[in-house]
């Protein structure tokens, strides 16, 4: 029936009771807070050359663990896999539909690929066989009854592809599916996208929410309808040999309740360092959580959830994350690195006379969280100048005095100051000092 593709993938669904009895026990119930999907970024694969991947015992499948093909015995091949362990990029020489915008994984190692339609007519009736693959994957646990889920996943339309539709749809059951029909149109999906999948050059994801019958331990992902049925539209970019087929890439499969909780990446707010120390970034590791830190300059230095630093000047590190249903988030911890014997820098004399240059007179420091209070005072004792800032932000210059006292111009001169600063590791510094005005 499929006259091209790579290479062919099913999975196994080897766990002995032993485990699986350790694992309900030792799981909280919170944990069904997460993705329930087992392997759902097909990245577990079983090949003796993805060393990394424990080979499967004699109940393994070929290749990719926690998945199957539920109407395999029908069209005798299983669903399609993309994997840098066995498909180095820039892979068009073993996937040459993908055109010459080739796909990557929207996260970890690989993805993978099945027709939910197909418009080519076949030899010897010359005539269009309906028929579609189904991509089948395992759930850690089963279903709640009457517990509201969410099912979502990334997906993307092939470069050959002339049409699409919005009839992909997926199909949940307590028991393991192995059907030996082309089309499973005999089956209710209680799952159903009704948007056009349109994106090629990336991935557009699907969100849909259900009500769980309960029970259900495996879902069938594919199309369920008839073709006179579907709801198809062309969009043409393909080509005259596949551009009739409808042909999907899936990535980052979730199925989770609703009520889920869910956590933005923290990288664990801006920091203080005094010069030659070293301080830890982040937050402790969430389970099915994905973290990447970038220096300055965007470079990939790190991906766990927490990671030690020993910049030797001020600088900034960001953290993107990726939560258990792939959704992405970041954060940006500044790290500010001082003097710690003199933390706070506070100039001698400045000019107020609007050259742009040194006009404001203002606190400077690496780490200063909140200046309590930032008094100066005349040669004769007066107030001139009174603030506190609790909002200090990168660069910010706060509480600055620009040389102005009731509204006029404050005369040359030296004046006194008294500075409560509190910094970002809690310390409080006290500083006294005279400044010079000059014009």
């Amino acid at each position: 029936m499929k006259n091209w593709g790579p290479l062919f993938c099913e999975p196994h669904y080897f766990y002995s009771m032993k485990l699986l009895l350790f694992l309900l026990i030792m799981i909280p119930i919170n944990m069904i807070g997460q993705n329930l999907v087992k392997n759902p970024s097909f990245d577990n694969v079983n090949l003796p050359q993805c060393y990394t991947i424990p080979i499967g015992t004699a109940n393994t499948f070929y290749i990719l663990d926690e998945w199957s093909f539920a109407n395999y015995g029908a069209i005798n091949n299983n669903a399609d896999c993309f994997h840098y362990c066995f498909d180095s990029l820039p892979w068009l020489s073993h996937i040459p539909y993908l055109g010459p915008n080739f796909q990557y994984p929207h996260t970890g190692s690989g993805f993978t690929g099945l027709y939910a339609f197909d418009y080519e007519k076949k030899p010897p009736l010359d005539s269009i066989i309906e028929y579609s693959e189904y991509l089948q994957g395992q759930l850690f646990s089963s279903l709640i009854s009457g517990r509201n889920y969410i099912f979502s996943c990334y997906i993307s339309l092939n470069d050959v592809c002339n049409y699409t539709f919005s009839d992909l749809s997926v199909y949940l059951s307590s028991i393991l599916i192995n059907e030996s029909s082309l089309l499973l149109s005999n089956y209710s999906p209680q799952i159903n996208n009704i948007s056009y999948i349109t994106v090629k050059n990336g991935w557009e994801k699907i969100t849909i929410p259900f009500i769980a019958s309960g029970g259900e331990q495996f879902f069938v992902i594919g199309n369920f309808t008839n073709y006179s049925l579907m709801d198809t539209i062309y969009i043409g970019g393909g080509n005259s040999d596949y551009g009739n087929k409808g042909y999907f890439y899936i990535d980052d499969v979730s199925i989770y309740p609703a009520d889920a909780p869910v956590y933005s990446a923290d990288a664990g707010g801006d920091q203080l360092l005094c010069e030659g120390e070293s301080l830890v970034l982040g937050s402790p590791s969430r389970s099915q959580y994905l973290y990447w830190w970038y220096d300055a300059e965007g470079n990939l230095i790190d991906t766990t959830a927490q990671i030690t630093v020993s910049p030797e000047i001020s600088t900034y590190y960001v953290l993107h994350q990726k939560d258990f249903k792939f959704d992405e988030s970041y954060d940006t911890a500044f790290v500010y690195v001082s003097d710690c014997a003199d933390p706070l820098y506070i100039p001698n004399i400045f000019s107020p006379n609007g050259d742009g240059n040194n006009d404001v007179f203002w606190v400077r420091g690496e780490g200063i969280s909140e200046i309590k209070n930032f008094i100066i005072y005349n040669r004769w004792g007066e107030e001139v100048h009174n603030c506190k800032c609790n909002e200090i932000g990168h660069g910010s210059n706060c509480c600055g005095w620009n040389g102005n006292f009731r509204g006029e111009n404050a005369p040359v001169g030296v004046y006194a100051y008294y500075v409560e600063a509190v910094l970002l590791n809690g310390e409080t510094v006290i500083k006294r000092g005279n400044v010079t005005l000059v014009r």
